[in-house]
């Protein structure tokens, strides 16, 4: 790659003409300029002035973005500033200029040999997120009913993390993953529209939720587009508007208002296959664009979702005498044949396409994230060893398959124990490989984690909270969940339950173990409502079932954690539970025998 002749460069406020091997530098002064890499709009007032946000020189087209590192960029800075005031050293700006020039050359011969694309510094970006696939989902981590090889493969070539948190519940992982703040901050702790549910045997209802993400909010698009990227969120959406953005007044407010150039829902085949081909062939398609750009698309999948749907010959892999197809919501069956098949069409797909990043080349500079949004939904599967499920904060709920490849940074086979809250940690650390900065001003309650991926370090982190404020518990649907929050800090865990709480004692386990042994359905009603709060304190270390409550045993553990929680809070505005003006005290919640 060189620069070609008479080509203008915009770099931060100067106009740079390369002009028979020589590089001019013209100031722009007294009016503003915008860079085009960034868009950035800068006032030149009389001394130089870079985008410190953005250390990159681009052309005058911002679809053939160049990237320079940080040492040329710092470089390029002290060399304008030295053509304007060269001061003591007496050196006249042509002879920085042609320094320039020729660092510049050699830099470019480095990443822009024959062949290779002009993206290579900034890593294209793939977020595959799952809908409710459990812990043990992928076979790598210990799925015995379905083989995944082409998820698997993930782990082989990247990081396997075996403590990685979201949010028990749809909207606010996403909610999290886009704008990198907390659901509690956002007041979207419960999958929108979020209408609080109002049940007469209880004394409180849940708060009013935020209607999605603010359009003030600097999504992780946005984010990467300022970088250069190219955007296509494809498949749910489920943080404003809608479950799954299909009217096209919609779906231009998705790409205008949050920085997506690329919308797709794919929703005509929904009901064969959740939409799985469909949304693979369509970020294929995008990833295969002749395009100097780096992309990031966001894969935001609506398997394994119920209802159950998947293509009729994967189904009849997974048939038994006992193992039936799906039934009707909400007696599909626990991992019945349908669900399980689910899961394979999505490895599937998965595979097809990592195979068309490897045969574009484009797996070579390519993050791959596979994430699921929460916990398996326990109608339809288990998340052994872990206790309970979707919407819960027990480890069921909030601990998921987080696979990160990317080939010669990520050492392949690696494993990851440390916890992360991977849902707000992405946002920073895809920023941060993108070579992006967060907003002056921008609140971003993740972590990020490129020490952990490169294993260099570890990463400072006091706790990971959740906040549930919320009542799940529809009669004839299998969720109890009461209002609630959560807090890890090290091995010890405590769940705060504020005023009441379902009870599952050992008649209802083990129906619930007798269902999953038959495939059947789940049986609907059977925990025990108690209408008072209590808190539960485990050491996950040693007790990742959460089975054995160490609360009684250690109260000062208790406090310390309930102090810690109810700080975090106050700290991000969380919404609480409020009085529910319909509660009847005769009013018994239903439980079947």
């Amino acid at each position: 790659m060189r620069w070609e002749k008479n080509e203008t460069i915009y770099l931060h406020n100067y106009s740079l003409t390369l002009e028979t091997g020589l590089l001019k530098c013209e100031s722009i002064i007294g009016k503003y300029h915008g860079c085009d890499f960034c868009q950035q709009k800068l006032f030149h007032s009389g001394q130089a002035i870079l985008c410190n946000a953005h250390n990159y020189l681009v052309t005058n087209h911002s679809s053939n973005a160049r990237a320079v590192d940080q040492p040329i960029a710092g470089l390029i800075r002290d060399l304008i500033l030295n053509s304007e005031n060269p001061g003591s050293s007496g050196m006249k700006p042509f002879f920085p200029l042609l320094l320039f020039v020729g660092l510049v050359g050699v830099h470019l011969a480095e990443v822009g040999a024959e062949g290779q694309t002009k993206r290579i510094d900034r890593p294209n970006i793939l977020l595959i997120l799952i809908d409710d696939m459990s812990w043990n989902g992928p076979s790598c981590y210990g799925n015995k009913l379905v083989n995944t090889p082409h998820i698997d493969r993930l782990a082989s070539r990247g990081m396997k993390f075996t403590s990685a948190y979201v949010t028990p519940i749809c909207s606010p992982t996403r909610t999290e993953l886009l704008t990198g703040r907390h659901s509690a901050r956002m007041h979207i702790t419960k999958a929108l529209p979020g209408l609080p549910q109002v049940n007469p045997w209880a004394r409180h209802k849940g708060p009013i939720l935020s209607r999605g993400i603010p359009i003030s909010a600097r999504t992780l698009a946005e984010a990467l587009k300022d970088q250069g990227y190219r955007t296509a969120h494809l498949g749910k959406w489920h943080v404003g508007m809608n479950y799954t953005v299909r009217d096209p007044k919609q779906m231009a407010k998705v790409r205008d208002e949050f920085g997506f150039d690329q919308s797709f829902h794919g929703f005509s085949s929904f009901h064969r296959d959740k939409s799985v081909t469909a949304l693979t062939d369509e970020a294929i398609r995008f990833l295969g664009k002749d395009d100097e750009k780096p992309f990031f698309v966001y894969l935001a999948h609506q398997t394994v979702h119920t209802h159950c749907a998947a293509p009729g010959d994967v189904v009849k892999q997974y048939l038994t005498e006992k193992r039936k197809p799906s039934g009707e919501f909400p007696y599909e069956g626990i991992n019945n044949a349908t669900y399980l098949a689910m899961i394979k069409h999505l490895d599937n797909e998965t595979g097809r396409l990592l195979k068309a990043l490897e045969e574009t080349s484009l797996d070579k500079n390519t993050i791959v994230v596979f994430l699921s949004d929460n916990g398996g939904a326990t109608r339809i599967t288990t998340n052994d060893p872990l206790r309970r499920g979707k919407c819960t904060s027990y480890e069921g709920g909030i601990r998921v398959p987080m696979l990160v490849s990317w080939p010669g940074v990520i050492r392949a086979g690696s494993v990851c124990d440390r916890a992360v809250h991977a849902s707000l940690d992405l946002y920073p650390t895809l920023l941060d490989a993108a070579g992006g900065q967060k907003k002056k001003g921008q609140v971003l309650d993740g972590k990020n984690l490129m020490p952990l991926l490169k294993e260099n370090e570890a990463v400072a982190r006091e706790a990971i909270f959740w906040h549930v404020p919320h009542y799940i518990a529809q009669s004839g649907n299998h969720f109890r969940v009461t209002p609630h929050s959560a807090v890890r800090k090290g091995d010890f865990k405590l769940i705060e339950f504020f005023n009441d709480y379902f009870e599952y004692d050992e008649q209802a386990r083990t129906a619930i173990k007798n269902a999953a042994e038959d495939y059947a359905p789940y049986p609907i009603d059977c925990a025990k409502y108690v209408p008072k709060g209590k808190v539960e304190l485990f050491n996950l270390r040693e007790d990742v079932g959460e089975k054995n409550d160490l609360s009684s045993e250690m109260p000062d553990k208790v406090a310390e954690l309930k102090d810690l929680l109810a700080r975090w809070r106050k700290s991000v505005g969380a919404q609480m539970p409020v009085k529910n003006p319909r509660f009847n005290p005769k009013f018994e919640q239903p439980r079947k025998k």
